[in-house]
């Protein structure tokens, strides 16, 4: 199963996804600063990345995406409507909400993409 580090600076919305993706059997870890995701990701190397865009502001996300390496691999999951017409450098922009068995598809085509177990 892929690791994935989940980002969101809504506590809440962190816990609930993080129990759903270990319940499936995945490997997960979070971060709810930008900074802190730079750390986990260069310390542990997550396969996918499941981020919201404002943290708290789509700059500081923005900034995130750019400075994560293997950009391909993470997945925006905000409720920004209009990110999905930015043309950020990302593997999948979803809207929140968004259905469990919609993100898991993606974090399988993202880490099979990339040649990991999903």
């Amino acid at each position: 199963m892929p690791r994935i580090l989940l980002v969101d600076d809504d506590e809440d919305q962190l816990a609930i996804r993080e129990m759903v993706l270990q319940t499936l059997g995945h490997e997960v870890r979070t971060a709810t600063t930008s900074q802190a995701a730079l750390s986990l990701a260069s310390a542990w190397t997550p396969h996918v990345v499941i981020m919201d865009l404002r943290l708290p502001t789509a700059a500081e996300g923005c900034d995130l995406i750019a400075r994560l390496p293997s950009p391909s691999r993470i997945i925006v999951l905000t409720g920004d409507t209009t990110a999905r017409h930015r043309n950020l450098p990302v593997f999948r922009v979803l809207e929140k909400p968004c259905p469990s068995r919609v993100l898991t598809g993606a974090i399988a085509e993202a880490a099979a993409q990339h040649g990991t177990p999903g």
